[in-house]
């Protein structure tokens, strides 16, 4: 259910349908787990085969082949193709995420070559915003290419399943986008990082969608650990710890107030350090 992409795509097209599929799982596990009987594990299990069938009727009502990359169909222009990214964009306000981007262009067909486009559209937003001196909205930008897009899109897992080592290449393209930006090495150089990683996702887009193939909502064909095999070790960590600040970063304000507010907990002298202070501190080494 987590690895065919199925999950991300009921969560995308049909509200509030996941938690209840997700609690179906949850029951049929433990009615095997308790030994509730046979009757009761038999229950739980035609619950959950016929919400899942429900489910796939909605997500592929005429019987769409989905491959590696999504949802399959003969090529053709998408919804997404052909609009005037520039006009709908206009203000700047170019969305941090993908359910956003396509919520504001209108596109309910997709393929990779438009996903490529809206990373693209993120990180020229990113250079323009460096260029005009706002490094923290720049890096914000940055950061967006690839959590806001690249990962969730399902981009990343196709990749990593259909071109053979190519993912550890596009992520320390990302990586080296945020790190010009961050470390203020220049507009050539963020202009030059930006221009390498829109490249190659032009490029994996024609491999991923040669024909135009279309997809829905978010694909997922791979497990979720990322292929890090031709990095470095310094890039290797580098690259964790972007992820923990990434996480960082999620953490909704008022949980950060409430923590604040928070009476101190007692400290030991053997207190392990967390995570995030680890990733800083090798950082500033």
């Amino acid at each position: 259910y987590e690895t065919t992409g199925f999950e991300r795509n009921t969560m995308t097209r049909i509200a509030g349908r996941v938690s209840q599929v997700e609690l179906a799982f949850t029951n049929l596990r433990k009615a095997i787990k308790k030994d509730n009987g046979l009757e009761a594990v038999q229950q739980r299990a035609e619950e959950l085969i016929e919400m899942l069938h429900s489910d796939a009727m909605i997500l592929s009502p005429e019987g769409n082949a989905s491959g590696a990359a999504g949802t399959e169909s003969a090529a053709e222009p998408t919804a997404a193709a052909g609009q005037d990214l520039a006009a709908i964009f206009a203000d700047g306000n170019i969305p941090l995420t993908w359910e956003e981007y396509i919520a504001a262009v209108g596109a309910e067909d997709w393929n990779w070559n438009d996903a490529a486009d809206a990373i693209e559209l993120v990180a020229k937003r990113a250079v323009e915003l460096y260029e005009q001196g706002d490094l923290d909205t720049a890096y914000t930008y940055a950061k967006a290419t690839y959590w806001g897009y690249y990962e969730t899109t399902g981009f990343e897992r196709n990749t990593m399943t259909r071109i053979a080592g190519r993912v550890s290449q596009v992520e320390l393209g990302f990586t080296n986008l945020r790190k010009a930006i961050k470390k203020d090495n220049g507009l050539e150089t963020v202009q030059q990082r930006a221009e390498e990683l829109i490249e190659m996702l032009h490029t994996d887009a024609m491999i991923l969608s040669p024909e135009g193939a279309l997809l829905t909502a978010s694909s997922d064909t791979a497990a979720a650990t990322s292929d890090v095999s031709g990095l470095s070790d310094v890039e290797r960590i580098e690259a964790a710890a972007d992820r923990i600040e990434a996480a960082a970063d999620r953490i909704p304000a008022a949980r950060r107030r409430r923590r604040a507010a928070a009476p101190a907990p007692a400290r030991s002298s053997s207190r392990v350090p967390s995570a995030s202070s680890c990733a800083r501190a090798w950082r500033r080494s």
